[in-house]
């Protein structure tokens, strides 16, 4: 009964995580009308991270849960201001 009990909420885990990332397309396309699939890649890097914490460095599952967390902040936000932000000289000024 425990092993049902185990497969049940594994399943239930996966589906949840497969969930956010459908809802996350079709946010991304019915509002921008573009297939961006940045997410996913965001979701790897930090299932990368928190495996490398926890595995490699011996550390706890939830200090590998905060790395993960810092690290795909900063790898996401560097792009966004150094690409999308526009710079000071180039700012448009409405009146």
């Amino acid at each position: 009964m425990g092993l049902v009990i185990n497969i049940i909420i594994s399943g239930l885990i996966s589906g949840s995580v497969y969930a956010l990332l459908a809802i996350g397309f079709s946010l991304i396309f019915g509002v921008a009308r573009i297939v961006n699939i940045a997410h996913t890649a965001f979701y790897m890097l930090a299932a990368y991270c928190i495996y490398f914490v926890t595995h490699n460095m011996g550390f706890h599952p939830i200090w590998g849960m905060i790395a993960a967390i810092v690290l795909v902040t900063l790898v996401a936000w560097s792009p966004i201001e150094s690409l999308l932000t526009p710079s000071g000289s180039m700012k448009v000024q409405c009146s």
